[in-house]
C-alpha cells in the first residue's frame, strides 16, 4: 500500500481532459495519475488486461450509482431515521454500553 501522496492543481480544461482519458481506459483519475507518473519515471507504460478495465469501470460506475440512489433516500431527520430503521437511540442499545456475556 502506498504511503505517500502528492498532490497538484492543475485547470479545469485540462482536469476534464484527464478524467475523459482516465473514464474512457475504465480507471479512476488517481490511477491515470499514477501509470503517467510510473510511465516517465521507468519509461515503462503500466498494462492492464482489458477485461479487468471493463469489470472495474463497471464496478466504479455501480457503487457511483448506488451511493447516489442511497443519499437520495436517506431520512430528512434524526427521528425519520430512527422511525423507519426501528433504532432505540444514540449509542448501541443499552445507553451506549455493550452486553457482556457472563465469563465461563
Amino acid at each position: 500500500m502506498a504511503k505517500g501522496y502528492i498532490g497538484f492543481r492543475i485547470p479545469a480544461e485540462i482536469e476534464t481532459q484527464v478524467a475523459a482519458l482516465a473514464e474512457s481506459q475504465g480507471i479512476t483519475v488517481s490511477e491515470f495519475c499514477r501509470a503517467l507518473v510510473l510511465q516517465a519515471i521507468t519509461g515503462q507504460t503500466p498494462s492492464v488486461d482489458e477485461g479487468y478495465m471493463q469489470a472495474r469501470g463497471l464496478a466504479i460506475q455501480l457503487a457511483h450509482k448506488l451511493i447516489s440512489n442511497a443519499a437520495d433516500d436517506l431520512p430528512e431527520s434524526y427521528e425519520e431515521a430512527r422511525a423507519r430503521f426501528d433504532l432505540s437511540g444514540p449509542g448501541r442499545g443499552n445507553n451506549g454500553r455493550v452486553p457482556v456475556s457472563p465469563l465461563r
